[in-house]
C-alpha cells in the first residue's frame, strides 16, 4: 500500500506540474542538441585540419608526417636565406642605380623665343652620375655631358646644372 501510495503521490506531483515540466525538459532537450551540433561542427574542423596535414603523406604515421614536415620546413628556411641574400645584393645594387632625376628647361639665348635649352640630371643614391645640357640655338643645338661625383663635378657646372643637380637630390622645388 506504501509504494501504491507514493507512486500516486508522484503521478498527482506530475500531473499538478505538468506545465512546468514539459518545456523544462523541451528546452533542456534543445540545449543538448544545441551542444551535439556545436560538437560535430568543431569535430569537422578538427577533421578537415588533420586531413589537411596528411592529404600528402602516404603513410599516416604520425613520427614520419613529422619527420617530413620538418624536412620541408628546414628547405623553406634555406630557401629564404637565399632569398635574404639575394634581396641584399639587389639593395647594394640599387644604390649605384638612377634614383635621382632633375631637370631645368631655359631660354639660352635671349633672341629665340622658348624654352628649348635644358639641363638634366641623373644620380644615383650618393649624388654620383651625370648632367646632360642641350643648348638650342638658331643655326645649331650643342649637347653636353658631365660626370657627376657627390653632386660636384671636375668641370665647371653653369647655374643651370647646378640647378638641376639640386632638383634631383630634392634640395629645390
Amino acid at each position: 500500500m506504501s509504494l501504491s501510495l507514493t507512486g500516486r503521490l508522484v503521478v498527482d506531483f506530475l500531473h499538478s506540474n505538468a506545465v512546468i515540466f514539459i518545456p523544462s525538459l523541451l528546452l533542456i532537450n534543445v540545449l543538448f542538441l544545441i551542444l551535439v551540433l556545436v560538437n560535430v561542427r568543431s569535430k569537422r574542423k578538427v577533421y578537415k585540419r588533420y586531413y589537411n596535414l596528411i592529404r600528402d603523406f602516404e603513410e599516416t604515421n604520425l613520427d614520419y608526417m613529422l619527420s617530413k614536415l620538418g624536412d620541408r620546413l628546414n628547405l623553406l628556411e634555406q630557401k629564404f636565406r637565399g632569398l635574404e641574400k639575394a634581396s641584399q645584393t639587389l639593395e647594394d645594387n640599387l644604390s649605384y642605380a638612377i634614383q635621382h632625376l632633375g631637370v631645368v628647361r631655359y631660354n639660352a639665348f635671349s633672341d629665340i623665343g622658348s624654352d628649348l635649352s635644358f639641363s638634366i640630371a641623373l644620380l644615383d643614391q650618393k649624388g654620383d652620375g651625370v648632367v646632360v645640357t642641350s643648348i638650342y640655338g638658331r643655326e645649331e643645338s650643342r649637347t653636353f655631358a658631365k660626370p657627376v661625383k657627390n653632386r660636384n663635378s671636375t668641370y665647371l657646372l653653369t647655374d643651370e646644372e647646378k640647378e638641376a643637380i639640386a632638383k634631383a637630390m630634392g634640395r629645390l622645388a
